[in-house]
């Protein structure tokens, strides 16, 4: 973020940085617009300087073998800015088969490119266009990515007259992931208007919050102060934010509220003890592993316990594992399983197998809903969270035909650790036999009880036999 002729220039990683925390983009136009009031920034330490050398040398690589090809026109940088914009516009009109070190000027934004490659697709230019190429050291694209390239396909539409299709990410390894511009565009539309909108506001009113982006942010050593000294709740180790926010809400704010809690101080819709190390079970119902899979799974989410019916209605599944037996005590199929559904089969449940100690699951909304802590709490049995971002802390109530729908194909899907009793591949494919949920759900309960009758023969069949016939469970 800079200021050209009187007015501010936003770059795409501001954009990146606003989706992250928007106190920072705030202390941001603090140092613009008033600079004397602004913190000083952090210091760069010995580990961000050797990403970015390392940086520098992967787009070195990349730029070296793009000139082995030939073509590759370099842009001063070395210039002002408008001067190098120029350039790189004027080259674009040329046409060669890439362009290093892009430079643009459409205000209220501003960028520097990596590379522009040529594709074979008319434009105001001619019978070419450009399409952006950013080099990364990750393994795998981010979405910060997309928005800056998003950013840059944007400003070369504004030069050759018509968007460009495909953005691409060139990975440290040297593959290039390649995204349609059309996938993300409308997404990046919205991210740009909120951005634009608090720039152009009273931004005030922000606070600092821990976030992913803290560590290569340069104000995180003021908003590590302003932690320290009003004894923010981010300083308890494990403490997630949502947590946070019950104790807020609460009132709850600081460490020296924390501290002076009674014993068995109820937070609302906060589970006690969630972060404690699990004990391991040495016996039947010591410990419940229950997992449910999401109602609308997001292809960023690798969710195990849900499929469709023939009629393309989606149902889920709710899991439960005795994790000392390795049995499987329930499949619960339906459309919509909510907190307080999950609570009466878990009662019902108990009718027939007994009072767990201890039940572990992830931390979904059905599952630290306030029908579940009450259950909990009605009952006296423990129920024990997961950390966030540690599936297999519940990684035994994992689906016994392992991890993807159903239907998929078992020879794949086997689980590469000790099974439980429903172990092996899906007794039924619901897309092609279960047209009603009831007859899936009987199906299901049948290969819970009988798992090796109700599975499809598979190569590994003969494993699992083999197994069972040394296995005493």
């Amino acid at each position: 973020m800079q200021l050209h002729h009187g007015q501010i220039l936003c770059a795409p990683t501001d954009l990146v940085r606003f989706l992250g925390c928007n106190h920072a983009t705030a202390l941001d136009l603090l140092r613009l617009r008033a600079p004397a009031n602004a913190p000083a920034p952090a210091e760069d330490d010995a580990m961000a300087e050797l990403v970015q050398q390392a940086g520098l040398e992967h787009e070195e690589r990349f730029r070296a073998r793009l000139a082995d090809e030939g073509g590759l026109v370099e842009i001063p940088v070395d210039a002002p800015l408008a001067e190098r914009a120029r350039v790189t516009a004027e080259a674009m009109r040329q046409g060669p088969a890439a362009i290093f070190q892009a430079a643009f000027l459409q205000p209220p934004w501003s960028g520097f490119a990596d590379f522009l490659v040529r594709v074979e697709e008319p434009s105001q230019l001619g019978e070419w266009s450009y399409e952006p190429v950013d080099t990364k050291l990750a393994r795998s694209a981010k979405a910060s990515h997309l928005v800056q390239l998003g950013l840059y396909a944007r400003m070369i539409a504004a030069i050759q007259g018509r968007a460009p299709r495909r953005v691409h990410v060139a990975l440290r390894d040297g593959r290039r992931e390649t995204f349609r511009l059309a996938d993300f565009d409308k997404v990046l539309s919205a991210a740009m208007a909120r951005f634009m909108q608090f720039v152009s506001s009273d931004t005030g009113g922000t606070a600092p919050e821990p976030c992913a982006a803290c560590q290569l942010c340069p104000w995180r050593e003021h908003c590590g102060g302003l932690w320290e000294a009003a004894e923010h709740l981010s300083r308890v180790t494990g403490l997630g934010r949502p947590q946070a926010s019950r104790l807020r809400d609460a009132g709850v704010a600081t460490l020296t509220a924390l501290a002076a809690l009674p014993d068995g101080f109820k937070v609302p819709r906060m589970a006690p003890a969630t972060r404690r190390p699990m004990v391991l079970p040495d016996g039947p119902n010591q410990r419940w592993s229950l997992e449910l899979g999401a109602a609308r799974p997001s292809p960023l989410r690798f969710e195990s316990v849900f499929d469709s019916l023939i009629c393309g209605r989606r149902f889920r599944i709710l899991c439960v594992v005795d994790d000392d037996a390795r049995e499987c005590l329930a499949l619960v199929a339906d459309t919509s399983l909510s907190g307080a559904r999950v609570a009466r089969e878990l009662t019902s449940l108990m009718g027939s197998r007994g009072k767990p100690h201890m039940v572990v699951s992830d931390n979904g909304t059905e599952l630290t809903s306030s029908a579940i802590l009450r259950w909990s709490q009605e009952r006296r049995v423990e129920w024990h969270y997961i950390a966030p971002g540690k599936p297999m802390q519940n990684g035994l109530a994992a689906p016994p035909w392992g991890r993807g729908k159903l239907q998929r194909s078992p020879a794949r899907r086997m689980p590469q650790r000790d099974p439980v009793h429903l172990a092996g591949p899906c007794p039924v494919r619901p897309r092609r036999l279960a047209a009603r949920l009831q007859y899936g759900q009987a199906t299901l309960q049948a290969g819970r009880e009988d798992p090796r009758r109700h599975r499809r023969p598979t190569c590994q069949t003969h494993i699992m036999k083999k197994r069972d016939s040394t296995s005493d469970w």
